[in-house]
């Protein structure tokens, strides 16, 4: 077995009952986070115009300085010298920036350096299979999520142009982004690399993407690892997560934000990734896995401490922040501890 056994949830054979298992989840997290001082019961019973006043009146927290932990950068790189001017890396076209920015001025209490951080609510994403599940669990549940408090990361992208359907943006902008009801309900800030600089290589994206991290994560303060509220993770059935391949020197990268890829050993060959310890730094990392296909890589990931799979390193290295949500196929006769989820 693993060293660590994570929660696994296991769900029938069909879509409907993962999807809405992963989505009452999501919502359980970005309440837990805004009303953090309130009973579930008491947030199921505002109104959303409640929950936004609320959320308005309680929008910073203060956070105390790191004065130990500095931020990394690339070796040998111009990261920290060059900002480039296109870092989308920035809010994409069709989202709605705030004006103002995640952090606002220090608190007057300097001599205790703390900071008063605007409250938003960061989720980190890949692409795959887990895109048609949050579209079918969250679109019907749109009322209950505060899309204009979110910040939505992409956790690895292909090189290749938006609307190719290799794009793990282009795909999630076409599943779930275009399809939110903005008027009604907000829309989220999404951060993805910057499309202009894809002939350019990969390390070119990989470094303007980690600048944009760095912006979002480590501004007016100091941080060693970026951390997510919420990241949410498919496996392959080779057992790759996000573009973080089994048995690859990537996983052993221990500084890096955002690394590239050059050589992918399946499909588009230059991609960009966050790292495993960005990863396992997340508040909640959440695996999401369907099918019979995906039944051999699950035992390997359950039955055996295999350190050379990049989702055995989550499981390991974050522990009790991992949950799983896996359909019967794909964990059929595996050895571990299988729930029912709650709603």
């Amino acid at each position: 077995m693993t060293t660590y056994i994570p929660k696994v949830y296991t769900f029938a054979n069909n879509i409907h009952d993962i999807s809405n298992a992963v989505a009452d989840h999501i919502i359980k997290l970005q309440n837990a986070f805004f009303f953090d001082n309130m009973s579930p019961e008491d947030v199921h019973s505002m109104s959303r115009e409640d929950k936004l006043n609320y959320i308005e009146e309680n929008k910073y927290i203060t956070k105390r300085k790191n004065s130990v932990s500095s931020v990394n950068s690339w070796s040998g790189s111009s990261l920290q010298s060059q900002k480039r001017n296109s870092i989308s890396a920035m809010p994409s076209s069709n989202v709605n920036p705030d004006n103002s920015d995640t952090n606002s001025s220090p608190t007057n209490s300097t001599k205790q350096k703390l900071n008063k951080v605007k409250k938003i609510f960061k989720v980190g994403i890949s692409g795959g299979s887990l895109l048609d599940i949050l579209q079918h669990g969250l679109l019907p549940r749109q009322e209950d999520i505060i899309w204009s408090k979110w910040e939505i990361f992409l956790l690895d992208e292909r090189l290749v142009p938006f609307q190719d359907r290799e794009s793990n943006y282009g795909n999630s902008k076409r599943k779930i982004f275009s399809l939110i009801d903005t008027e009604k309900y907000g829309k989220p800030k999404v951060y993805h690399i910057d499309e202009s600089l894809i002939y350019e290589g990969a390390q070119a994206c990989a470094e303007n993407y980690e600048m944009c991290l760095i912006n979002k994560f480590a501004s007016k303060e100091t941080v060693k690892w970026p951390c997510f509220d919420l990241i949410l993770l498919g496996v392959a059935p080779d057992g790759h997560i996000g573009s973080l391949f089994p048995n690859r020197k990537e996983l052993r990268e221990a500084s890096k934000w955002v690394i590239p890829i050059t050589d992918s050993p399946v499909g588009v060959k230059e991609r960009v990734s966050l790292t495993i310890p960005v990863i396992c730094n997340a508040s909640h990392i959440s695996f999401v896995v369907e099918g019979s296909m995906k039944q051999p890589i699950m035992e390997k990931i359950m039955e055996m401490p295999e350190l050379s799979l990049p989702s055995s390193l989550v499981n390991e290295g974050a522990l009790k922040k991992v949950s799983w949500f896996v359909d019967e196929d794909a964990i059929r006769g595996v050895n571990v501890i299988k729930r029912a989820y709650e709603f």
